[in-house]
């Protein structure tokens, strides 16, 4: 009987015992050496995959919440080893993808989206998906708005928001959008999109969304950036006092310029003076006028520094140079009442000849003659002498050499052949909305920015007239007073001048609160 060898195998079989014969002779040896070296391998191969990472953990749900909720409604999942990233779940409801909105390795938030069904809630995570138990039910309302998505998160009072979603009406005036509760304005309408202007006034909250009595609410809250009002320079009492800041005075200030070095020019009526403010705040005396019945009131400045000022009550136009020698560019018995002045790129002084109505030209010689309208108290667009307006008085021009007139109730521009149009304003008041039917009362200061939006001071308020033609209060809450904060809590009292800055600060000579007021945003 021959000898038996048993080999035991412990690497494969730890638990159990696994036994080879073979005859024991010369050859025993060589094939004890060849398992040996299997078993070597077999170990290296095991140590090597040790860095392998180990396959997709199996998600689960364990629960939902609310069990049914209609399209565009917030759910609540819970369970294990989801993606803590929102990009790294994939929610479906009865096979219909779902934003997700938040996530952690045990809870996930999702919007119900459209299209979505009553079934089953699955996530899928890498390669792996779990189901719920149970099915969600989508519990769908006859012709209920529903929001997916908002094309921004923030923004100010006057910016563009586009809402996404369904059962919209395509009559803007049968969409009522509100940001947290403030009516908003409906510019473009359809069933999946709407465009709305961010109203005035409006906080920080959700964006909510009717039509035909039936409301629906975003699912995120939307964050209002407001406009913020500050003192730049004055103290609020009346005086003549050169200094820095808040503790400089000025007596009704109406005018304000800027010159390029970002230095502001105030025309200070009741001090008879033209005062100079410093991008710090520092407050000096350029000019103060002899004549008792002096009432400098507007004045803007040209590329060489001169200054140019309207006398309203003397009628006359004054010119400061840079070198701070003050003349008259033109003589008495020329103007009725001018208000306001612009200066073009070729020294052109253009002047709102309030008493007379009309928009006069003086050359830099001196050379006085109607640029625009004639001496009726209407409105009527058209070309130079054939134009009317009832009582320009603030102005400015553009880059391109465009003036822009507050006249009344409206926004007027000219162009430099001297076409007049309405722009913006219909009846005395305030009121937002598309510029043609905006309402103004009796404004004064005009300014441009660098993106041509157009900013207004209208005694309580300070408008803004947009690219695209719409009309927006940036700040001021229509009452008479004093007060910084956010622009929707503002309060001024007489805001006359007003000018922009190359960053987008604009500065306003509020005139009964003897000072000059800066608004950021």
């Amino acid at each position: 009987m021959q000898d038996k060898l048993y080999i035991v195998n412990l690497f494969y079989y730890p638990k159990k015992y696994s036994t080879m014969t073979i005859p024991k002779n010369k050859y025993w040896f060589l094939f004890l050496t060849i398992i040996l070296l299997i078993t070597i391998t077999g170990c290296h191969k095991s140590s090597s995959n040790d860095n392998i990472p180990p396959p997709n953990l199996l998600p689960t749900i364990t629960n939902f919440t609310p069990a049914n909720a209609n399209i565009g409604s917030q759910v609540v999942i819970t369970g294990t080893n989801f993606s803590t990233s929102p990009s790294g779940n994939i929610v479906k409801f009865n096979g219909i993808t779902a934003s997700v909105i938040t996530a952690s390795s045990t809870q996930l938030t999702a919007s119900v989206p459209v299209g979505a069904t009553t079934g089953r809630i699955t996530v899928t995570v890498g390669s792996q998906t779990a189901a719920a138990a149970t099915d969600f039910i989508v519990t769908v309302t006859a012709n209920l708005p529903v929001i997916t998505s908002i094309s921004t998160t923030t923004g100010r009072p006057g910016d563009q928001v586009i809402i996404l979603g369904a059962n919209f009406n395509n009559i803007a005036s049968f969409d009522t959008v509100r940001f947290n509760g403030i009516l908003a304005f409906v510019t473009i309408a359809s069933p999946t999109q709407l465009t709305v202007r961010i109203p005035a006034g409006a906080s920080s909250g959700n964006i909510s969304v009717t039509v035909n009595g039936l409301t629906s609410t975003s699912s995120i809250t939307f964050i209002i950036s407001d406009y913020q009002v500050s003192t730049f320079t004055g103290s609020g009492v009346g005086g003549l006092l050169d200094n820095v800041g808040t503790a400089a005075k000025f007596s009704y200030p109406e005018g304000i310029a800027k010159d390029n070095s970002g230095n502001l020019y105030v025309a200070d009526q009741y001090n008879r003076s033209v005062r100079k403010i410093t991008p710090s705040g520092l407050v000096s005396t350029v000019a103060t006028f002899a004549n008792p019945s002096s009432t400098p009131n507007g004045l803007a400045v040209d590329a060489s520094g001169n200054i140019y000022v309207t006398e309203r009550d003397i009628n006359i136009i004054r010119k400061i140079s840079s070198s701070g020698v003050v003349s008259d560019l033109t003589g008495t018995g020329l103007f009725n009442y001018p208000l306001d002045v612009a200066v073009d790129a070729a020294g052109n002084v253009f002047v709102t000849d309030w008493g007379n109505r009309r928009i006069r030209k003086v050359t830099p010689a001196g050379v006085v003659s109607t640029f625009a309208g004639s001496d009726t108290s209407l409105t009527y667009d058209g070309t130079g002498l054939g134009s009317r307006f009832i009582g320009p008085r603030g102005i400015t021009i553009d880059a391109a050499g465009n003036l822009y007139v507050t006249d009344y109730s409206k926004i007027r521009k000219i162009t430099p052949t001297g076409v007049v149009s309405t722009i913006a304003g219909s009846n005395a008041g305030y009121a937002d909305g598309p510029a043609l039917s905006a309402m103004f009362f009796n404004p004064k200061g005009i300014a441009i920015d660098a993106s041509g939006n157009i900013f207004i001071a209208d005694k309580v308020k300070i408008r803004k007239l947009t690219t695209d033609g719409f009309v927006i209060t940036i700040a001021g809450t229509g009452n008479y007073g004093f007060a910084n904060g956010p622009g929707s809590m503002a309060e001024f009292d007489y805001a006359e001048g007003l000018v922009v800055d190359a960053s987008g600060n604009i500065f306003i000579a509020d005139n009964t609160n003897n000072r000059i007021r800066k608004i950021t945003f």
